[in-house]
């Protein structure tokens, strides 16, 4: 998993980027993403109250969560549901919210950081349905750190 909190989404089409995305990735991202699956790329514009990138020193687990915006839900409602469901978790966890663009148009994205561990079965009671509508994403990562020696 990795997030990136861009100014302008149109810098991921930029003669620059494509210079070192894509194919043309360093050895490191060559040698990771080869050895990956499944692999998602989500492009979304921030919304909601919060704004700020995430205190990533503090986070212990990451959720991220897919929610269709489908006929008759509205986007507003899902954002305040989603906000009013993270803002009552006795985690308290950094909440992100993101309109799904480009390939991921038609959907809200939920970031969740929580700075302590938890269970995904906790999570799911709480935001696996948010405001009715069900989440068809919703994975739990946890921090990667390869010791050497």
């Amino acid at each position: 998993m990795a997030t990136y909190f861009l100014s302008q989404a149109t810098v991921l089409h930029s003669p620059a980027y494509k210079k070192v995305g894509g194919a043309n990735g360093s050895p490191w991202t060559m040698r990771v993403t080869s050895r990956t699956i499944g692999r998602l790329r989500v492009v979304g514009e921030r919304i909601g109250k919060a704004n700020a990138p995430f205190d990533a020193s503090t986070t212990s687990r990451l959720l991220t969560a897919r929610y269709p915006l489908s006929r008759g839900v509205k986007e507003t409602a899902l954002v305040q549901a989603l906000e009013n469901a993270t803002g009552a978790m006795a985690e308290k966890p950094q909440a992100r919210i993101f309109r799904g663009i480009e390939a991921s148009a038609g959907n809200i994205w939920l970031l969740a950081a929580f700075s302590q561990a938890v269970g995904v079965e906790n999570l799911a009671a709480q935001l696996g349905e948010v405001g009715g509508v069900g989440a068809v994403h919703f994975n739990l990562y946890m921090p990667h750190w390869k010791v050497q020696g």
